[in-house]
């Protein structure tokens, strides 16, 4: 095949090129739970929808074909009440180490009876959730160490009103770390409920859209087990909330991206590019894109340097012939029975082992359920301190003993990225794409006889490719410059350290991007031009 390269040249500003993009609605009259259709859209689609403005309401009240909803007229959407996202108003990950996840629920709590947001402190010392609205006294603190001092507020206040006032007179609203720490903030307060700094979020989007839009029917969201949003279609798609274990129809959403480019086609060769065979031509072959497969990337969940020492974050225990990334979609790690690991698909059920960890001790346990790697990880940092990392053979012998059956650890890995760091979750692969066939197929390429969808192919392949360029800027600047001497003015060293302040001037000064800095010459070879003064003219 005769090389070819093809630049593309954005039409605007880069921005623009990078443009949030479109969101397409799908009604699918299946009947599913919400869980099952979250699974479903994030499968077929990119997720349940998302709904983030009112136009989004019309477009799906036009969308709608009532007939085939019949008595199913309320759907699913992505809409959830997040009830264990409990979190505390100070956020300092230093300020808790190992003490985050205490919580002291009375019997019963936290039971969401309507919107219970909140955190209050009974009498007795045991927590109970309650609407922020409600006007309560409430406990601040000072202090960032380990040692905290507690201060009782008198003054009746709802819970984001406390809040502002413990953060403007104090640290913040109490964080109660540990049972000596709740005792020490009850005893300040005999005989009545007051607020602590915990509450959580209430009704968060499942793809994690940060939107305040809201459409509730009048009334919702009301039911004390329904965490589950739907939208009424035969009452102009406004949102009730449900029990999310109800069979219901459900609305998908698929990120749509539109980019409108120039492509400039630079060769060497005769063949007229006029002709509508030649361009034809051109558009059938499958060019390479920036996409590939970081095979390479292994790395723990648990992140923090200070738990390895000597580079044991880069200790390995495959099995012969692991990882292999079969059919393209293993990106998390798993160790057997024989404690030797494989890479296996995230999405699979297993147990896990998490760890508590005490500056470098690690104590390790295994978890009696079975989930995906995702949901181990965030059992595991909610309950303990993260997925087990393991640094050494002793660590790695400890687990074995403690399995019965092969075990999610925290090891796992990037899939596909672009190769100029875009973090962008936008793909556009071609059916049963990537696919890894001969375990080899790294690198992405779009095949434009097949409408630009992209494939996976081994990175040895000689192919075409497509490049990109952002928009650059180019300015030259002049200069007066005193100098003491003609010595200091033609010392290299000190016109480089020069070009080095400058540059750092720039970027304190906000200039972003790739700044070179370089001297330009006059005819005569020399970078200064000496100034005359007036009286040598």
């Amino acid at each position: 095949m005769e090389n070819v390269l093809l630049c593309i040249f954005a039409v605007s500003v880069l921005r623009d090129v990078c443009s949030l993009p479109a969101q397409n609605y799908y009604f699918i009259y299946e009947l599913k739970n919400w869980t099952e259709a979250q699974s479903f859209c994030r499968e077929k689609y990119s997720d349940l929808a998302t709904i983030k403005k009112m136009e989004d309401v019309t477009r799906l009240n036009d969308l709608v074909d009532l007939s085939k909803l019949g008595n199913n007229h309320i759907p699913w959407i992505g809409l959830y009440d997040d009830i264990n996202s409990w979190k505390w108003s100070m956020s300092d990950s230093n300020f808790y180490q190992h003490d985050e996840k205490f919580k002291n629920w009375a019997t019963g709590e936290p039971n969401n009876k309507g919107v219970e947001n909140c955190v209050e402190m009974y009498e007795d010392g045991y927590w109970n959730d309650k609407s922020c609205s409600e006007t309560r006294k409430s406990i601040c603190f000072d202090g960032r160490g380990t040692n905290v001092t507690f201060v009782h507020i008198s003054i009746k206040m709802n819970w984001t009103e406390a809040q502002r006032y413990c953060r403007e007179h104090h640290t913040d609203l109490a964080s109660v770390r540990n049972m000596a720490e709740n005792q020490k903030a009850n005893e300040m307060v005999p005989g009545e409920k007051v607020w602590i700094g915990l509450f959580r979020n209430s009704w968060v989007w499942s793809d994690e859209t940060s939107s305040a839009f809201r459409y509730w029917n009048s009334g919702e969201p009301n039911g004390r087990k329904e965490n589950c949003a739907a939208a009424n279609m035969r009452n102009s798609g406004k949102w009730e909330n449900w029990n999310c274990s109800e069979k219901r129809p459900l609305i998908c959403s698929a990120v749509v991206f539109s980019k409108q480019v120039k492509l400039k086609v630079v060769r060497s060769s005769s063949l007229d590019l006029n002709n509508p065979g030649v361009l034809e031509d051109l558009l059938e072959k499958v060019f390479w894109i920036g996409l590939y497969d970081d095979v390479n990337s292994w790395r723990w969940s648990m992140s923090d340097p200070n738990f390895y020492q000597h580079e044991e974050n880069q200790f390995r225990n495959w099995e012969a012939g692991e990882p292999n990334n079969e059919f393209g979609i293993e990106f998390c790690g798993r160790i057997s029975l024989n404690g030797l690991w494989n890479d296996v698909p995230c999405s699979g059920k297993l147990n896990a082992v998490c760890f508590n960890v005490s500056g470098t001790t690690p104590w390790f346990y295994n978890t009696s359920s079975s989930m995906s790697w995702t949901q181990a990880q965030s059992y595991c940092r909610e309950h303990h301190t993260d997925l087990a990392s393991v640094r050494h053979m002793s660590d790695n012998q400890v687990i074995k003993n403690l399995i019965t059956k092969p075990v999610w650890i925290g090891l796992y890995r990037d899939s596909w990225k672009w190769v100029d760091g875009r973090n962008s979750s936008y793909r556009y692969w071609n059916t049963g794409e990537p696919n890894n066939n001969n375990g080899k197929e790294e690198c992405a390429a779009a095949n434009f006889g097949q409408a630009g969808k992209w494939e996976g192919w081994s990175c040895g392949w000689k192919k075409a490719f497509i490049c990109y360029a952002a928009p650059r800027s180019h300015q030259v600047i002049k200069l007066k410059l005193e100098f003491s001497s003609s010595l200091a003015r033609d010392n290299s060293t000190a016109l480089k350290d020069l070009l080095k302040k400058l540059k750092q001037k720039l970027k304190d000064d906000g200039v972003k991007g790739d700044i070179k800095l370089s001297w330009r010459k006059h005819l005569d070879g020399e970078v200064f031009q000496k100034q005359r003064k007036k009286d040598e003219l």
